[in-house]
């Protein structure tokens, strides 16, 4: 029926919260909530993490964008991503954990896994 249509119409239209701003030694980044698409492909690196794997780099690559969500960085940036400086990374990653409201402790827990 309409009612139906009109939720799966209401559900599909669904636009994500606007990204949030993060103050990082080099100026403002904004981080964004991750698709559905890109949450499970985050949670799956999360799960074949190893010692060589950079979860902070992960996220940040997926979540960190212009103040109008265009992600900044590609999957060819993460090498990249993995060498900047902790100071840089580190409040991207912590804002981009409560956008996507992950458990941090969750995430952590896995990187030590």
């Amino acid at each position: 029926g309409d009612a139906a249509m009109s939720l799966r119409d209401l559900i599909l239209s669904s636009t994500a919260p606007a990204p949030v701003p993060v103050e990082t030694p080099r100026g403002t980044v904004f981080v964004r909530q991750m698709t559905v698409l890109e949450r499970e492909q985050y949670e799956a690196i999360l799960r074949d993490a190893d010692g060589q794997t950079s979860i902070r780099a992960a996220l940040v690559q997926k979540t960190a964008c212009d103040p109008d969500g265009s992600l900044l960085f590609g999957p060819g940036d993460y090498a990249a991503l993995c060498a900047l400086p902790f100071d840089v990374v580190s409040p991207l990653f912590d804002a981009a954990v409560r956008a996507n409201g992950m458990a941090a402790d969750a995430v952590e827990d896995a990187e030590k896994n």
